[in-house]
């Protein structure tokens, strides 16, 4: 499976690629721009973003890619320090498919990235099931 990290903190960008590698082929960009040129070459199974990011949030980036059709489905989590219940729901509706607030356990972010992905699996099965 393929996950894009997205953070502007590259301490975590490192942390999160070292857990999650055993599990994931991993991408990271600690910038917007920069997500946006891996994503022209990288199809990930799932989005790990940051929701402030400098030259452009988090949500502009969801909405872009919500509105994508190549990307429209990809589970996105946000992982931010803005633990707050207008952000979260800001992020809910821009089209993230999960929110956990800073600081996160490893566990938890890869139980929560890993079971969006696998709704995503068996959703997608399912879809092209019921089309045969």
């Amino acid at each position: 499976m393929k996950l894009l990290i997205i953070d502007d903190e590259e301490k975590l960008l490192e942390l999160l690629k070292t857990h999650l590698s055993s599990d994931f082929e991993i991408e990271t960009s600690n910038e917007i721009n920069k997500a946006q040129f891996i994503l022209k070459n990288f199809m990930p199974d799932g989005i790990i973003i940051d929701w402030n990011m400098p030259n452009g949030g988090g949500e502009k980036l969801i909405l872009e890619l919500r509105n994508n059709e190549q990307y429209e489905f990809v589970p996105i989590l946000v992982l931010t320090a803005y633990d707050t219940l207008i952000i979260q729901s800001r992020a809910i509706e821009s089209g993230a498919d999960g929110y956990l607030a800073k600081p996160a356990s490893l566990i938890q972010i890869k139980t929560e990235i890993l079971a969006m992905i696998k709704k995503q699996q068996e959703a997608k099965t399912l879809i092209e099931r019921l089309s045969k």
